[in-house]
């Protein structure tokens, strides 16, 4: 059937809906295009379909999808040389040309616009003829040759002046004024954008006022411009909306992302760029959600943030049909392997780390349990468990537990009086190989300076004066066993020097004896001094400290982990209670709460024995223990006055107190938690759990 006038108009009809929609809505353009294509095809209308195709290809141009608009184009290429349509030819020959510049395909963009060239010098247009000159600049532009980009862009000025289409003006300062500011010349660039403006604003030309303004927004950006970035840039999008161009919008969003990045602020990159993808997935702007999608992936990658930055570009993957740029392809590909192993690393190591730290608290119970025989060797009841909580005593269990493991690693025990170096030096016996044998135990200061010799190494009958006997001294007494010696630090240096050789020969020869014993035996010490100044007084020989000083173990005071004290004075309550067969009875809430905040100058022995006589004193018609030593009475009384008194308090009031003193502490310290720790004077895994425990979110 032939083609009539009314199919011809309704052709054109279509037509010229599908491109008055082209822009906003590029996929109900397509349609319409594609009802446009089948009419002409079924009335065999030749230019008709032609026509169709182009439109079809400047739908699918507009959404990104060049590879689908490359094929319609050269349909309706093929038809247009066919029928030596060279007005058709032309409009062809520059959207080819367009698509091969948007896939760096520039040597086939100039072959297309230059052969546009030629048949524009033929059957001149001076509108087509500045938008072919343009596109040369463009692709020049891309070559960055900005001598050829200026020559085309200001031909294009020329032409539009000599013929007054102040549109092509415009569009031509426009141009220049972008390739200034590549230039450097921010000067130059400006004046020419701002004409461009003032042109479009008096022909009402909003669309190209919207690219002057987001250009010039760009130009200040570059010059660290920000807020006048910004501003010209919410200029550009009051147009847009105006406007009601999806794509410019997409495209202005995109632009406040990229000043965001400049300006450090991800969180608004962030939101831009999903308002930009909101605009450009729905509407099919494939080359504009590609752009934001990789500025996400970038984002991801530097939070970092395997998952999203996986699912980013996987995203830009479904994009893979419109790139047409195998390298690009191959990046994201790579891309994505990197991040899947990194991703796999960091789980490994998320699994190492984990599995560590329960194995670390696995071993913690098995030390705990095994130490608890200890207690049991203290003749405490077996149904008593370790009595501390603090993480800085955890610690030192653990390091019990690794030089235990050793046969004759030499310990040296610091710490003040009364914070349980003995118990410690027992518990590294008990934990170790030596166990069931001797843990002999001797206090050096009590050791007399001309005795030394014969308790230490012990004599034969006769060997001075009232030997009636041989006697083994406690090195002997402690062969395959552990000697502990306490106070190590108070030896005069003249035993010192005996006393390293020893430790060096690990032998030792009884007084008026000529035959050497060997020993098979570990040495633990333990000092309240400070070995150090010590030494720098000369009262301390240094290789002794060093021979001594292997494997080191310091016990922190009780004021340094008040988490313990109360588990420790309800342990002795509950012992001492037992063992004078009086009621089970404890401190008042008040009262525990200021120990807790009492230094305990005498350390574990102090609180030890102020418990002991709480109970002693104890009255059966009594509801709670008392404390009854006059110096830590004065001295909790002085604390007590930090607090509320008891009866103006609800029960609420304490724990507020102490919540309140966790949000000071992690607000002062920008929510670090073990700075925060270290403020309240308490451990990590203490804060954490009373974090947990009034359910604070940081």
């Amino acid at each position: 059937m032939g083609n009539s006038r009314a199919v011809e108009g309704k052709v054109q009809q279509l037509k010229e809906q599908a491109a008055s929609i082209m822009t906003s809505e590029p996929e109900k353009s397509i349609d319409v295009s594609r009802e446009a294509l089948k009419i002409a095809t079924d009335d065999n209308y030749i230019i008709g379909m032609a026509l169709a195709h182009q439109q079809i290809g400047s739908g699918y141009y507009h959404q990104g999808n060049y590879l689908e608009a490359l094929k319609h184009y050269t349909e309706a290429e093929k038809v247009f040389e066919e029928t030596q349509s060279f007005r058709g030819l032309r409009s062809i020959y520059n959207n080819i040309g367009i698509i091969y510049t948007e896939w760096n395909d520039l040597e086939n963009a100039l072959r297309f616009f230059k052969k546009n060239l030629k048949l524009e010098s033929k059957y001149s247009d001076p509108k087509l003829t500045c938008s072919i000159l343009t596109n040369i600049g463009r692709v020049y532009s891309k070559l960055i040759d900005n001598d050829k980009a200026l020559q085309y862009y200001k031909e294009s000025l020329a032409v539009s002046k000599e013929h007054n289409l102040l549109y092509g003006e415009s569009v031509s300062l426009l141009n220049i004024g972008c390739r200034y500011s590549v230039l450097n010349e921010p000067e130059k660039a400006e004046e020419y954008l701002l004409n461009a403006i003032e042109i479009n604003e008096s022909i009402n030309n909003m669309s190209c006022s919207v690219n002057a303004y987001a250009n010039l927004s760009e130009l200040k950006s570059e010059a660290g411009q920000y807020d006048k970035a910004l501003l010209l840039l919410n200029k550009a999008l009051s147009y847009a909306k105006n406007l009601d161009e999806s794509a410019k919008i997409a495209n202005i969003y995109l632009s406040f992302a990229k000043i965001y990045k400049k300006m450090d602020q991800y969180d608004e990159q962030e939101r831009y760029l999903n308002s930009c993808i909101s605009l450009a997935e729905p509407n099919g702007y494939k080359s504009i959600a590609l752009s934001a999608y990789t500025m996400l992936a970038e984002l991801s990658e530097m939070k970092p943030d395997y998952k999203s930055s996986s699912y980013y570009y996987k995203k830009l993957l479904e994009i893979k049909d419109y790139l047409n740029d195998e390298r690009r392809l191959r990046v994201i590909h790579s891309i994505l392997t990197k991040l899947e192993l990194e991703r796999t690393e960091k789980e490994k190591e998320r699994y190492r780390l984990k599995a560590l730290e329960l194995e670390k608290q696995n071993r913690l119970i098995v030390v705990r349990n095994t130490f608890n025989k200890l207690l049991s060797h203290e003749g405490f009841s077996q149904k008593h468990h370790i009595v501390f909580e603090s993480e800085k005593m955890n610690e030192i269990l653990l390091l019990m537990d690794q030089v235990a493991k050793t046969e004759f690693t030499d310990v040296l025990i610091t710490g003040e009086s009364g914070t349980g170096k003995e118990l410690v030096a027992r518990g590294i016996h008990l934990l170790s190989s030596r166990k069931d044998h001797v843990f002999f135990d001797v206090n050096c200061t009590a050791v007399p300076d001309n005795l030394f010799e014969s308790e230490f190494f012990g004599h034969i009958k006769g060997a001075f004066t009232g030997a009636n006997s041989s006697k083994k001294g406690v090195f002997e007494a402690a062969n395959k066993g552990t000697l502990f010696l306490d106070e190590i630090g108070d030896l005069p240096i003249s035993m010192q020097t005996k006393l390293l050789r020893v430790l060096e020969d690990r032998k030792i020869r009884r007084v008026g004896s000529l035959e050497d014993i060997h020993l098979d035996i570990r040495i633990i010490a333990a000092t309240n001094q400070n070995i150090i100044s010590k030494i720098q007084q000369n009262k301390f020989r240094k290789d002794l400290y060093y021979r001594l000083n292997k494997f080191n173990i310091h016990v922190p005071p009780i004021r340094q982990r008040p988490e313990d004290i109360m588990p420790i004075v309800n342990y002795y309550v509950e012992k001492f209670c037992l063992a004078m067969r009086k009621q089970l009875k404890y401190f008042s809430p008040d009262t525990a709460n200021m120990l807790t905040s009492y230094e305990f100058p005498g350390n574990v022995r102090e609180l030890k024995n102020m418990v002991e006589k709480a109970v002693i004193l104890s009255r059966e018609n009594d509801k709670y223990l008392r404390i009854h030593d006059i110096n830590v009475q004065q001295n909790l009384n002085g604390i007590e006055k930090s607090y509320p008194k008891m009866a103006d308090l609800s029960p609420m009031r304490l724990a507020d107190k102490e919540k309140e003193a966790i949000i000071e502490a992690m607000k002062k310290t920008g929510n670090n938690k073990s700075q925060a720790a270290k403020l309240l004077n308490i451990t990590r895994s203490s804060l954490r759990r009373r974090i947990n425990k009034y359910e604070l979110t940081f």
